[in-house]
């Protein structure tokens, strides 16, 4: 009786490890990731940048472009006129010059508008 009930806590154990163990993988896939985001990581790759080695902002609302927007040297990109769009930044972990990259996303098909590398 005894020998019986360990065995089955036993194998109870393993399949709560097992499923706790599928649940928290880290998912090494992009199909986590909204389109747009995979579009964006492809972009920066085929510019040479590791996306590990800066941060990535995703600016849905376009706060950060709005405010770099009304600061001097308005950049005026006609690829973003009447465009509903999302913002990602790029910023290198450390200081590089050029190194902020601007991505601008369509949100209604996910594709790349236009990429502005700053100077």
């Amino acid at each position: 009786m005894n020998l019986r009930l360990i065995t089955i806590g036993l194998v109870l154990l393993v399949v709560f490890l097992a499923v706790v163990y599928c649940y928290l993988k880290p998912s090494n896939s992009n199909s986590d990731l909204p389109p747009y985001l995979i579009n964006v990581e492809k972009e920066l790759a085929a510019l040479g940048i590791n996306k590990d080695d800066g941060n990535i902002i995703y600016d849905e609302q376009n706060v950060q472009w709005k405010i770099r927007q009304n600061g001097e040297g308005k950049p005026n990109f006609s690829e973003l006129e009447e465009k509903d769009y999302y913002t990602i930044i790029y910023e290198p972990k450390g200081f590089q010059l050029g190194g902020i990259v601007w991505l601008f996303v369509e949100k209604d098909t996910n594709n790349l508008l236009f990429v502005h590398r700053e100077k």
